[in-house]
Parts: C-alpha cells; structure tokens; sequence
C-alpha cells in the first residue's frame, strides 16, 4: 500500500509529510504502513485525498485497479447520451489504432 501512496504522492508533486499533514495523520505514519497495519480511517483519509477507492490503495499490482485519470474517463463517458459514448468510442479506437499514441509500442522495438 505503501508503494501506492507513494506513487500517488509523485504524480500529485507532494511529498508523504505533506500529505501526512494534509490528512490529520502523525509525522512518518504512513511509512510504517510498510510493517504495521494501519486503521481504516487513516486509509479512508488518504483513499479521499487523492479521490481513490481504499482497494485501490489496498492493492499490490495498482495496474489491475483504475487509476484516478482512469475513473474520471468513466465518470465523463457515463454522462455522455448513446450518439457521444458512440463518437467517444470511435475515437478512442482511431487513436488506440495509430502507434505514436500507443503506450508500447512493439513494431519499433522489434525494428531496433
């Protein structure tokens, strides 16, 4: 969980002091997380601070959990009728087809 929050905190630019201030939790608390088990209101804390689930902090692999880009992808297709979810689809398949937009992409490595 630690390694979570952590990673959390370098994506949000705040150190884990600040966010340990921010949530009205002790000096260097979250770092024993690591060796002791926190309460549920200090994980409550932390999950709403960054508008994360608990089990996406809870999680070990946070790749297999939405991230909060992710969610908030959702959270806007679901507001959008049937004509936009089509569009939005649409597009999301048209970029995902060209590699400059894809996260890996194996045709250039291979070619290296």
């Amino acid at each position: 969980m630690v390694d979570v929050i952590r990673k959390l905190c370098r994506q949000k630019k705040i150190s884990l002091a600040k966010l340990e201030r921010s949530c009205d939790i002790g000096s260097n608390t979250i770092h024993r997380w690591d060796d002791v088990s926190p309460s549920i209101d200090k994980v409550v804390r932390v999950a709403n601070f960054f508008n994360v689930s608990v089990d996406y902090l809870l999680s070990r692999d946070a790749e297999e959990v939405l991230s909060p880009d992710e969610t908030e992808l959702i959270l806007l297709y679901r507001q959008l009728n049937d004509d936009g979810k089509a569009m939005a689809r649409e597009y999301i398949e048209y970029i995902s087809s060209k590699d400059k937009y894809k996260k890996y992409n194996f045709t250039s490595e291979l070619e290296a």
